[in-house]
């Protein structure tokens, strides 16, 4: 190889070596978008209240709105008694216009005032509410997140507390990665305490989801066991035999579950799909 040749391999060399090292491999877009990643996967989503105002307010006529718009100028003035009461009245306002996420969020005033499992458990079950009905996939994990946050509160307060921890079960098993950890603090629960109609029904309900039929109708017996005339395990047992085929046993239990409420929504419901048999 000549001196020319040398020269020019060892020039081309070193021009890759400047450019790998000094030049980026990514375009600026391309790393803008692997840094904000990066930083969603450490954080859960944030989403502010003026945000979710901002938004909801404009999908409502005026007078919609107006009994909001009195009651934020009455907790502007109200005292440390009022405040409470006004703060539990804006949050019924938000969530008769189904923005549950808002909702949530007054109840989660709420409750910082409180401190109570009572009132965290209400925010943790407002936020659920939008959870299940939110279309909007971001609104649905912000949701998700503060349910989650909420629940775990209300068992730190009240730990012996059934409800609350087959309700933060029901989060896991329906909004987060890990659905058997949610399982396995439900199945706890009614293991220890199979009187709790909450735990059966709900590990019912999810057996009934994945076609385990018979696991369904042994949690909803245990239910009936110590409850005969629990509405929701006849409903649920009329379900499960109507899935079963068994059009005969799932009349009974339905007929029989309207027999036993005085809901007029739920024996509606009820006779509609009896209409259906």
């Amino acid at each position: 190889m000549s001196k020319f040749q040398i020269v020019v391999v060892v020039l081309a060399a070193i021009l890759f070596l400047v450019l790998y090292v000094a030049v980026p491999t990514k375009p600026k877009e391309r790393k803008q978008i692997d840094k904000t990643r990066a930083l969603q996967a450490e954080d859960p989503v944030s989403i502010t209240i003026d945000q979710l105002l901002k938004a909801s307010k404009g999908k409502f006529e005026n007078e919609k709105l107006e009994p909001i718009r009195q009651l934020e100028k009455k907790l502007e003035n109200s005292g440390e008694k009022e405040k409470v009461a006004t703060l539990k009245s804006i949050s019924s306002e938000w969530n008769k216009l189904n923005q549950f996420a808002i909702g949530g969020f007054y109840a989660g005033e709420v409750a910082k005032i409180e401190d109570s499992g009572t009132a965290w458990s209400i925010a943790g079950t407002t936020y659920y509410t939008c959870f299940q009905q939110a279309t909007d996939s971001l609104i649905r994990a912000h949701c998700m997140d503060k349910a989650i946050g909420n629940f775990e509160n209300a068992i730190s307060l009240e730990p012996e507390n059934k409800t609350h921890r087959v309700n933060l079960g029901l989060c896991y098993v329906n909004g987060s990665p890990n659905p058997m950890k949610g399982i396995m603090m439900i199945r706890e629960i009614a293991e220890k305490h199979p009187e709790n109609v909450l735990a059966s029904i709900t590990l019912g309900k999810l057996s009934l989801r994945t076609n385990q039929l018979e696991k369904a109708l042994k949690r909803f017996e245990t239910v009936l066991k110590n409850n005969p005339e629990n509405v929701d395990a006849h409903f649920w047992m009329g379900q499960t035999f109507l899935q079963k085929g068994d059009k005969s046993k799932a009349t009974e239990y339905l007929k029989k579950c309207i027999s036993l409420t005085d809901d007029l929504t739920m024996q509606k419901k009820v006779t509609e799909i009896l209409n259906t048999i």
